[in-house]
């Protein structure tokens, strides 16, 4: 199953990730150049997906992002995109998620957890 996608070429590809599934949290993540982590506890951590949607102003690339554990700096990891949207799946990509700024825009991730 894919790990990300890019809304404007995969809608379908998103919509068959997330068919079954229910929406039951949300939340947001600020992004920075400190590494965020998405908050998987309490009811959130049973999600076996979450859906990210990427809110910038800035243009190009704004954030990397990693879900292997490993640490995202500039240049380093998967780049994202403002209007950008994408589905982690598997309860260990979720925990190892991290993200970062690309640049230094006002950037938020949309957060939905889904069962």
């Amino acid at each position: 199953m894919a790990q990300g996608f890019l809304n404007r070429n995969a809608f379908k590809t998103k919509e068959a990730t997330v068919n079954g599934l229910k929406a039951f949290d949300s939340d947001t993540i600020t992004v920075n150049n400190t590494v965020k982590f998405i908050d998987f506890t309490g009811t959130k951590s049973q999600a076996t997906a979450v859906h990210i949607y990427v809110d910038s102003n800035g243009t190009g690339k704004v954030l990397r992002y990693t879900y292997d554990g490993s640490t995202p700096a500039a240049g380093t990891g998967i780049a994202r995109l403002d209007n950008d949207e994408f589905v982690i799946t598997e309860v260990a990509n979720i925990q190892k998620f991290r993200v970062i700024e690309e640049s230094s825009n006002t950037t938020t991730l949309f957060i939905t957890y889904l069962k």
